[in-house]
């Protein structure tokens, strides 16, 4: 399977800001057409950390993540976004301890433009964007 991996803060715009692009420098990754359908696909990895209204949330998928992008080691938890998606689930976690608050969210896909100049933004079920936490 061939991976191209693409830092996503020209292709997934969270805030368009350079904050959103530090932030995201090695947690959103865009992957090349491959075995997985034949289209593009973004994976967020598990634990990607958010602002939730100025605090931080960590946020979790339900799909196995892609063995090259974490150095060959088995690991769950990734959120992937395929193509063709409209939503995508997601477990938001309340803090930083193991028996934090989780809850479950549907993010919708808000799509403009095509593949590889596509922007991609993710809105919550209480119509905020997703936007990466960083401290000031």
């Amino acid at each position: 399977m061939r991976y191209s991996i693409l830092v996503m803060a020209t292709t997934l715009t969270l805030a368009g800001c350079d904050q959103a692009n530090k932030a995201i420098s090695n947690s959103i990754y865009q992957v090349s057409p491959g075995e997985v359908s034949g289209s593009p696909y973004i994976v967020i990895s598990p634990g990607f950390r958010i602002n939730d209204h100025g605090g931080l949330v960590m946020v979790f998928g339900y799909s196995h993540c892609p063995d090259r992008l974490f150095n060959s080691k088995t690991e769950t938890g990734c959120i992937i976004i395929h193509y063709h998606d409209l939503t995508v689930p997601v477990l938001v976690r309340h803090g930083n301890s193991p028996h934090s608050k989780t809850t479950q969210e549907e993010w919708s896909i808000e799509r403009q433009g095509k593949f590889p100049a596509e922007v991609i933004r993710l809105q919550r079920p209480d119509n905020s964007f997703v936007m990466p936490f960083e401290n000031h």
